[in-house]
Protein backbone atom coordinates (compact mmCIF):
# COMPACT_ATOMS: atom_id res chain seq x y z
CA UNK A 1 0.00 0.00 0.00
CA UNK A 2 1.22 3.64 -1.02
CA UNK A 3 0.44 5.47 1.72
CA UNK A 4 1.79 9.60 0.65
CA UNK A 5 1.90 11.79 3.84
CA UNK A 6 0.10 15.05 3.92
CA UNK A 7 1.82 18.39 3.75
CA UNK A 8 1.21 20.17 6.42
CA UNK A 9 3.34 23.48 8.01
CA UNK A 10 4.90 20.86 10.32
CA UNK A 11 6.35 18.61 7.27
CA UNK A 12 10.00 18.69 7.59
CA UNK A 13 11.45 20.01 3.88
CA UNK A 14 13.49 17.13 3.00
CA UNK A 15 10.45 14.33 3.89
CA UNK A 16 8.40 16.53 1.60
CA UNK A 17 11.24 16.46 -1.25
CA UNK A 18 11.35 12.55 -0.56
CA UNK A 19 7.75 11.90 -0.55
CA UNK A 20 7.49 14.08 -3.72
CA UNK A 21 10.62 14.98 -5.45
CA UNK A 22 8.84 16.64 -8.21
CA UNK A 23 8.21 19.42 -5.44
CA UNK A 24 11.54 20.32 -4.97
CA UNK A 25 11.51 22.35 -8.04
CA UNK A 26 7.99 24.33 -7.06
CA UNK A 27 9.65 24.86 -3.06
CA UNK A 28 12.84 26.41 -4.32
CA UNK A 29 10.71 28.65 -7.31
CA UNK A 30 8.92 29.83 -4.52
CA UNK A 31 11.26 30.05 -2.02
CA UNK A 32 14.68 30.41 -3.97
CA UNK A 33 16.83 30.53 -0.36
CA UNK A 34 16.19 26.66 -1.07
CA UNK A 35 18.36 26.12 -4.05
CA UNK A 36 20.76 25.25 -1.32
CA UNK A 37 19.08 22.36 -1.08
CA UNK A 38 20.75 21.09 -3.93
CA UNK A 39 23.87 21.16 -1.89
CA UNK A 40 23.42 17.27 -0.34
CA UNK A 41 25.09 17.93 2.82
CA UNK A 42 22.48 21.42 3.59
CA UNK A 43 19.81 18.81 2.07
CA UNK A 44 20.57 16.22 4.82
CA UNK A 45 20.91 18.98 7.86
CA UNK A 46 18.43 21.48 7.21
CA UNK A 47 16.33 19.50 5.66
CA UNK A 48 15.93 17.35 8.24
CA UNK A 49 15.22 19.90 10.58
CA UNK A 50 13.51 22.71 9.15
CA UNK A 51 9.43 22.51 9.03
CA UNK A 52 7.71 24.22 5.88
CA UNK A 53 6.44 26.78 8.51
CA UNK A 54 9.98 27.28 9.00
CA UNK A 55 10.76 27.65 5.39
CA UNK A 56 7.95 29.85 4.93
CA UNK A 57 9.21 31.98 7.48
CA UNK A 58 12.56 32.20 6.02
CA UNK A 59 11.48 32.67 2.37
CA UNK A 60 8.55 35.54 4.00
CA UNK A 61 5.41 33.50 2.38
CA UNK A 62 2.71 33.18 4.00
CA UNK A 63 2.49 29.33 5.39
CA UNK A 64 -0.79 28.74 3.91
CA UNK A 65 0.67 30.32 0.16
CA UNK A 66 3.37 27.32 0.03
CA UNK A 67 1.20 24.42 1.40
CA UNK A 68 -1.13 25.13 -1.27
CA UNK A 69 1.48 25.86 -3.89
CA UNK A 70 3.04 22.20 -2.64
CA UNK A 71 -0.27 20.16 -2.81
Amino acid sequence: MDHKKIITPRSKVLQVIEEYPQLEDILIEYVPAFKKLKNPVLRKTVGRVASLQQAATIGEVKVEDLINRLR
